[in-house]
C-alpha cells in the first residue's frame, strides 16, 4: 500500500472572512476540498482562471494557511505541529517550480541553482557535480556564469526547474512550469519530470494545457474552488488520456455537464479501511448548499447509492450487494473548556459479503428521514440503542443531545 504524503480533509481558503464584529465578504478561493497525494503520484490540476488551482497547491504545501478543515503532512496534522517543523518539511521534501521563475537577480545562475543545497549544507564538490548534471539535462550548462537578467524567459524557467529538482525532493510542485518555454523545450521538461516520477518522485502539476496534463497519471478539474471531476489515466496510453482530458476541459462553456458527469470507478475494499464522514442525502430532495460544501455526500436512490471518495472519484454502490445495516451512536466534543459540549452522530455500517461500508452520518435533524428511507427499501436495521425512537421523541438536536448526555454517559468518554 502506498504511503500518503499529503492529506487535505475538507479544506477551505476564505479571503476577507466574516469573523465576529468584522463584516467580511467570505470570498471562498477553495470550498471544502479533499485532496490526497500518495507516494509516486503524478497529478495534474486543471480548471478555468480563478478556479483555485494555485490556491490549492499553496495550501497543500503550507505556503498559505487554510481557513477551515485539516491538513496532514506525512500523517501529522499541521494544527498540532510547530511552524519550524513545517518549514523543515518544505525545505527537505518539497521542490517548487512557480509560474514566474522567482530567481534571485543578484546571484549567478549557478548560485541560484545551488541555493537549496547550500541551505542543507551540502559540500562544494557535491554541489558542483549535481549542478553540472542537472544543467546538462536541461541544456543550460552554458549560462551558469550569467545573471538572470542576461537570460531569456525560457532559460530562466529552466533554471527554476533545475533549482527545484537539484536535491531530488520527495514532492515536486509545479505551477505552469512550461509557461515560458517553446513546444520542444516544454516536452523535454515533462520528459524529465516523468523520468523522475518513474524513480519515485511525486509530482503535482498545475497547467492550462491538456497536452501537458496528459503526461500525468491523474487529472483533477477545479471549478469555483471545488474539485468537480477526476480523470484517471489507468492503462490508457498518453494519446487516449489526452482525449479524455480534452473531453472534460472543453466543457467550460457548459459546466453543468461536467458537474453531472456519469463516470464512476469500481467499488473496492480499500475505500473503507477507515470510517468516512458523509452527509446522507435522499435523491430528489432539496438540501442546503452549505451542507453539500461542508461534507462529502452519500446520495441514496432506490437502486443504488452514489459516494464521492477521498480522491474525488464517484462510486456507484448497488443496493443489491448490501446484506444488512447496523447503526450506532458516536459523540464529538465541540468548543473549549467550560464552553465545550457534545454533538452526537450516527455511525452507519452497510454490511456486504466481503466488506463493510463504514460511514459517520453528519446529519442531525433529518437523520430520521434517512433511516425511514432505508426501511422503505426493505432493510431490517440493527439499532441496539433505539436511535430511530430517540429521533422521533427528540426531533431537535439540542433536546436530543441533552437526553443522550444523561442516558449514554459512556459515549462521553
Amino acid at each position: 500500500m502506498k504511503s500518503i504524503l499529503i492529506e487535505a480533509n475538507h479544506i477551505s481558503k476564505i479571503y476577507d472572512p466574516n469573523i465576529l464584529w468584522k463584516r467580511g465578504k467570505n470570498e471562498y478561493a477553495l470550498r471544502s476540498v479533499d485532496f490526497i497525494l500518495e507516494e509516486g503520484d503524478f497529478i495534474s490540476v486543471m480548471g478555468p482562471s480563478g478556479s483555485g488551482k494555485t490556491t490549492l497547491i499553496n495550501c497543500i504545501t503550507t505556503l498559505d494557511k487554510i481557513s477551515k478543515g485539516h491538513l496532514k503532512l506525512f500523517g501529522r496534522d499541521t494544527l498540532a505541529i510547530k511552524d519550524t517543523i513545517i518549514d523543515d518539511f518544505r525545505n527537505k521534501y518539497l521542490g517548487f517550480i512557480f509560474q514566474n521563475h522567482n530567481l534571485i537577480p543578484s546571484l549567478s545562475i549557478y548560485d541560484n541553482i545551488a541555493v537549496p543545497l547550500l541551505l542543507n549544507e551540502v559540500s562544494n564538490d557535491e554541489i558542483d557535480n549535481k549542478i553540472k548534471k542537472v544543467t546538462k539535462d536541461l541544456n543550460i550548462e552554458k549560462i551558469l556564469d550569467k545573471k538572470p537578467y542576461m537570460c531569456s524567459g525560457g532559460e530562466c524557467q529552466r533554471v527554476a526547474i533545475a533549482r527545484a529538482i537539484i536535491q531530488q525532493p520527495k514532492i515536486i510542485v509545479c505551477d505552469e512550469p512550461t509557461g515560458n518555454l517553446d513546444s520542444k523545450n516544454s516536452h523535454e521538461v515533462l520528459r524529465i519530470l516523468s523520468d523522475m516520477n518513474k524513480k519515485g518522485i511525486t509530482i503535482v502539476l498545475v497547467t492550462h494545457d491538456p497536452l501537458i496534463a496528459s503526461y500525468s497519471k491523474k487529472m483533477m478539474y477545479l471549478y469555483d474552488g471545488s474539485i468537480i471531476n477526476v480523470v484517471n489515466r489507468n492503462s490508457n496510453n498518453q494519446v487516449d488520456f489526452y482525449h479524455k482530458i480534452v473531453n472534460v476541459t472543453s466543457k467550460d462553456s457548459d459546466i453543468q455537464r461536467v458537474l453531472n458527469n456519469e463516470e464512476y470507478i469500481e467499488l473496492n475494499k480499500e475505500m473503507f479501511n477507515k470510517r468516512t464522514d458523509v452527509y446522507m442525502m435522499i435523491n430528489d430532495r432539496e438540501y442546503d448548499d452549505k451542507l453539500k460544501e461542508q461534507y462529502r455526500p452519500l446520495i441514496i436512490d432506490d437502486e443504488y447509492m452514489i459516494y464521492i471518495n477521498v480522491y474525488q472519484e464517484k462510486v456507484k454502490i448497488s443496493l443489491s450487494i448490501i446484506k444488512g445495516i447496523k447503526i450506532d451512536l458516536i459523540s464529538k466534543t465541540t468548543g473549549i473548556g467550560i464552553f465545550s459540549d457534545y454533538l452526537f452522530y450516527v455511525n452507519v455500517d452497510f454490511v456486504c459479503d466481503d466488506m463493510v461500508l463504514r460511514f459517520k452520518a453528519m446529519n442531525q435533524d433529518d437523520m430520521i428521514d434517512v433511516i425511514e428511507k432505508l426501511e422503505i427499501l426493505g432493510y431490517d436495521i440493527e439499532d441496539k440503542k433505539n436511535i430511530k425512537d430517540i429521533f422521533y421523541k427528540y426531533p431537535l438536536a439540542y433536546e436530543r443531545g441533552k437526553y443522550l448526555r444523561n442516558t449514554y454517559k459512556e459515549l462521553l468518554k
